[in-house]
């Protein structure tokens, strides 16, 4: 959706084609929406999420549309989160838990680790770290971030 000044907000993106599957031990579920359709190409954007027992998270984000364009995505992580970047991707730590993150696509796309802001309250900003990736070029494309749980070794 189109958001400009407080709490104003013009062209309305909908959602289209939800869905959601329940397996014994995880979640399927998918959907896109209608924002970027005005564009030029008209890009539609689906992600599915997909969530199994074992504490694996596959993220997939397909655009679709034609012509070039400017891709971006990416996690804001919260508060307390350290991030180390490892071989094909990130480790993720708070404490004793610990998340490997990987991004890969089916195009040639561009990691980084930012700062960000992260607002947990009215007037109340926080600088926490951003993992992000970005894509430019023809459509469609598609990117697959995993998140999987990792046990520390004592030496961290």
């Amino acid at each position: 959706s189109e958001v400009w000044h407080i709490f104003r907000v013009g062209r309305r993106a909908r959602p289209v084609g939800v869905e959601v599957a329940l397996a014994d031990r995880g979640l399927a579920s998918s959907a896109s929406h209608s924002g970027y359709r005005h564009l030029t190409g008209r890009p539609n954007h689906r992600r599915e999420v997909d969530v199994r027992d074992g504490g694996r998270l596959v993220v997939r984000d397909h655009v679709e549309g034609s012509g070039k364009h400017e891709v971006k995505g990416g996690w804001l992580l919260a508060p307390g989160w350290t991030v180390r970047k490892c071989d094909g991707g990130w480790l993720l730590t708070q404490g004793p838990a610990a998340v490997r993150l990987t991004v890969s696509s089916d195009v040639p796309i561009t990691t980084e680790l930012d700062d960000a802001h992260h607002h947990p309250d009215y007037g109340v900003e926080e600088t926490v770290s951003r993992i992000g990736w970005r894509y430019e070029g023809e459509l469609p494309m598609s990117v697959v971030c995993v998140f999987a749980q990792r046990t520390l070794p004592d030496s961290l």
